[in-house]
């Protein structure tokens, strides 16, 4: 053997558990080595007693106090060494983790070892399972679980230390990996030590952890996996085993200092040790076991499962989701498609504990991820919008036979351009046909399609729709105007948090001349469409007639503005939204002005003024003038008017010399004042009419694991998505040449952060 240490045992008497239910297979001492962390000690030890139940194979529970410093655990042990049927030892001074667990492996020259963290729960038949596939084949030296916090073994995000996802223990996802991977395994480059079983046939061949070498713990395992590999054993991945773990509880967390010491030790030893696990990583060959996993647990869910599919572009479509699936939280489980290059699409479960479950080339294997979504029991679907996505997926609702909504963002339906504007960048006002052929004959529809094709092909898809829904009444109007037979309805996006009081109570504007000049503010990233040209123009005309405004940018635009030294225009740059309340008062802004110049669908800035109570200045075009048509804090101007007409307008507020009844400056259309105005819509009642469709649906079934086939996707899936073949090369490269002799001495002068830095930069990230 390669180590080994003698160490007084205190005198507690050995408890070994009854053989009633022993497996052909061999014994097993479940070594458990404890420090501090009374609570996660008492569960582990407790879940590995009651788990005698749940498994056929013969274990002992080999509990070693390594010295602990917390008196209420050591008095804990001793009461229940009996009861919970466990062998205890004491080390008389602290050995840290590696002389520990060796002395556990020496109790015993015949006994396979299974090595558990107290801050590990085991579960169900765990045990039974890592021995089978420990002797699977006859070079299977070591085998480590699943579980939320085990590097390469995590879930369900890889490399990640992930809490329990929401609503599951330990017992339950331990049920999930058995259903969904029964009796499959992987090759993985090295065993976790957290929960590790390990033949005692492989600690005769290479002895045990290299104690002298790797001192009080971080890197051991990793260095005896490697060990194993060079005398030709195989660690493995048991995929059927889920084991939980917290993570830095029982042992002091290692500090970053012995981790690079560690880590430069590997390098020496094992020069090959950070390829084959850069390798592993960069292919994943556990994310189909991984994603089985994610599917089981959808279907055992109770809730329904929605499947949304939208574009890449971020902004307001993606706000209007993310917000949609945290509102949805406890009444259904959202899925989301997005479209990467290509013909490829990646799907992940809306939520923060979630890695993406799948990524895949549509035109290539359409019929896996049709059979994916069946497996899963997609109850509905929500196109959010259409733009870059495969048209093959046009088709999902039919081929899935399920009912789907359609939510308009935007007029990407009826406008290639998007946004119902010209080259100018500015509202085309919608002239008809001619107007717009030829605007695409300078700036074509993709695929060149004629505008009449365009239109036709969405109204094909809307038709079918169960509901078209339009968060404002004017985007509705605009719509039903190009696609009469869609099943529009009217339903506002939701708003958290309560509105602030208007001009009575609320923000108001400061209507004295003599407090200086009227501070003026625009929000948010700023293209053409959205008014940053515009913006600049009333800045220049402001300046050029000396008039008391200043203006600031909130955001930034999509060009450099003119800013130059003592302007009156200034740009803050990118803000976080949570950030936005405090710099608005920062900056003692009197006015929010909305310089839009194509009809907004709806605004997520307003509903920023809004909640403030910030008086707002905006165009009589799409949702603002209903939006804003009952609030007395609220100025609207005609959208064409020019730079000098709307400085003007602005210092007719300032100064009260506005009558905001006026119907020639609020240019309100009567059908939006009768039908009411569009407030802050509560996010309970969207939920309520959002699901009502999912009300009467029958109960699901409970076995549908078992009836339902899952392809393999070993085949299909590609690599990470946001990592190019040409970056995969190149880092591949770089890490053969680091683990040459010469280049180990170079790197380890590189600061660790600084190697990092340099790996993102490759990854793109």
């Amino acid at each position: 053997m390669r180590n080994s240490i003698d160490t007084p045992v205190s005198p507690v008497p050995r408890q070994l558990i009854s053989r009633k239910n022993a497996s052909p297979g061999k014994l097993v001492q479940v070594i458990v080595p404890v420090y501090k962390g009374f609570e996660v000690t008492v569960s582990c030890i407790e879940h590995l007693a009651n788990s005698r139940n749940t498994n056929q194979t013969a274990f002992e529970i080999v509990v070693i106090d390594d010295y602990s410093p917390d008196s209420y655990l050591s008095t804990w042990l001793d009461e229940q060494v009996v009861a919970l049927d466990f062998q205890l030892l004491r080390n008389d001074t602290n050995l840290g983790f590696v002389r520990t667990v060796n002395r556990g492996m020496q109790l015993s020259s015949t006994h396979d070892i299974v090595l558990l963290n107290s801050d590990a729960m085991v579960a169900g038949d765990w045990l039974d399972r890592l021995q089978r596939c420990a002797y699977r084949e006859a070079n299977i030296g070591t085998v480590t679980p699943f579980s939320n916090n085990a590097e390469i073994c995590s879930y369900p995000k890889f490399c990640v230390d992930n809490q329990l996802p929401e609503g599951m223990d330990v017992h339950a996802l331990h049920a999930i990996f058995a259903r969904a991977n029964d009796d499959m395994h992987v090759d993985i480059p090295t065993g976790v030590g957290f929960c590790m079983y390990i033949r005692r046939e492989l600690l005769d061949d290479i002895g045990l952890f290299d104690a002298d070498t790797f001192g009080r713990g971080y890197g051991e395992e990793n260095d005896f996996c490697m060990r194993a590999l060079e005398k030709g054993w195989r660690n493995t991945l048991a995929c059927d085993v889920f084991v939980a773990h917290v993570g830095a509880v029982s042992f002091d967390e290692t500090s970053n200092s012995a981790k690079q010491r560690a880590q430069k030790l590997i390098d020496d030893l094992h020069p090959t040790y950070h390829h084959l696990v850069h390798r592993f990583i960069q292919e994943d060959p556990v994310r189909d076991y991984r994603l089985r996993a994610t599917i089981a647990r959808l279907q055992q869910s109770d809730l329904p499962t929605i499947l949304f599919l939208l574009h890449n572009r971020g902004g307001g479509t993606q706000k209007h989701v993310d917000e949609m699936a945290s509102l949805l939280a406890g009444a259904a489980n959202v899925l989301e498609i997005r479209p990467l290059e290509g013909s490829r699409i990646t799907m992940r479960w809306l939520s923060t504990t979630e890695d993406p479950v799948i990524s895949i080339d549509v035109d290539k294997h359409y019929d896996t991820l049709v059979g994916i979504l069946r497996a899963i029991a997609i109850e509905r679907i929500h196109f959010h919008h259409t733009m870059g996505l495969p048209t093959r997926l046009w088709g999902l609702p039919r081929d899935l036979n399920v009912a789907f909504d359609f939510t308009v963002h935007d007029y990407y339906a009826i406008c290639p351009q998007i946004s119902l504007t010209k080259e100018d960048n500015r509202y085309c006002g919608e002239r008809g046909v001619a107007d717009c052929q030829g605007c695409l004959r300078k700036n074509p529809a993709p695929g060149g399609v004629p505008i009449e094709v365009w239109r036709g092909n969405n109204e094909l898809l809307l038709a079918q729709a169960d509901r078209v829904i339009a968060p404002s009444l004017d985007v509705a109007r605009r719509m039903a105007r190009y696609l009469p037979s869609a099943k529009i309805i009217h339903l506002p996006h939701p708003e958290q948090g309560p509105r602030a009081q208007s001009a009575h109570g609320g923000v108001g504007v400061r209507h004295t001349a003599d407090v200086g000049a009227l501070r003026v503010a625009v929000l948010g990233a700023l293209g053409p469409i959205k008014g940053a040209d515009l913006l600049e123009r009333c800045a220049i005309d402001a300046r050029k007639r000396n008039l008391p405004i200043n203006f600031r940018l909130i955001g930034y635009a999509y060009r450099h503005l003119n800013t130059y030294p003592r302007s009156n225009l200034e740009v803050h740059g990118p803000y976080d939204d949570k950030d936005l309340p405090e710099l608005l008062r920062h900056y003692k802004i009197d006015l929010l002005w909305f310089p839009a110049q194509c009809p907004e669908t709806y605004s997520y800035t307003l509903s920023t003024a809004l909640k403030g109570g910030y008086p707002v200045l905006a165009p009589n075009l799409g949702a603002f003038p209903e939006r804003l048509a009952e609030n007395d804090n609220a100025f609207i101007y005609v959208w064409d008017a020019d730079a000098h007409e709307i400085n003007d307008r602005m210092l007719h507020i300032w100064r009260e010399e506005s009558d905001l009844a006026d119907a020639n400056q609020r240019s309100l259309d009567e059908e939006f004042i009768n039908q009411g105005a569009i407030d802050l819509f509560p996010a309970e009642a969207f939920v309520q009419r959002y699901l009502e469709p999912l009300e009467n649906k029958p109960p699901r079934e409970t076995n549908w694991f078992y009836d339902v086939e899952i392809p393999s996707l070993t085949s299909v899936l590609p690599q990470a998505e946001s990592v190019s073949r040409s970056r995969k090369i190149l880092l591949d490269v770089l890490y053969r040449v680091r683990s040459t002799r010469v280049m180990r001495h170079v790197a380890r002068a590189i600061p660790a952060n600084v190697q990092r830095r340099v790996k993102n930069r490759i990854l793109g990230q």
